[in-house]
């Protein structure tokens, strides 16, 4: 039993050689229809894998504009959003504020399981 990324289990599903018993998601992936987000059987349970763009702190809003516009425009474009999909990922491509709201609630988040667990670092 693993937990595996979409992309990376995708061709060995296929092939018969894995089973997907559920998937992390909120909901159910486009790419594996018939198989159960856990939320469904454990409302509230999620771990997805997130990519984003960071810089340095007190970076100028323009230049944070400027690339935000590029990376939204990219992830939107038809070829990179059919690429994003094709490996089981949803593209989004939000504004920097509504980023910044979702690492600091995912920070958050995950902190309460870190400290539950009584993990250390060493």
């Amino acid at each position: 039993m693993m937990f595996a990324n979409v992309g990376n289990a995708q061709a060995h599903v296929r092939a018969g050689k894995l089973k997907v018993l559920g998937v992390t998601s909120p909901k159910r992936l486009p790419a594996f229809p018939d198989v159960p987000a856990i939320a469904e059987v454990l409302p509230g349970y999620e771990s997805s894998a997130w990519f984003g763009l960071f810089g340095p702190a007190r970076m100028p809003p323009e230049l944070v504009k400027r690339l935000s516009d590029a990376a939204r425009q990219a992830v939107a474009a038809p070829e990179v959003k059919r690429r994003i999909e094709s490996e089981g990922a949803t593209p989004v491509g939000n504004a920097p504020e509504e980023f910044a709201r979702f690492v600091t609630a995912e920070i958050e988040r995950w902190a309460k399981v870190v400290k539950y667990s009584g993990a250390k670092p060493e």
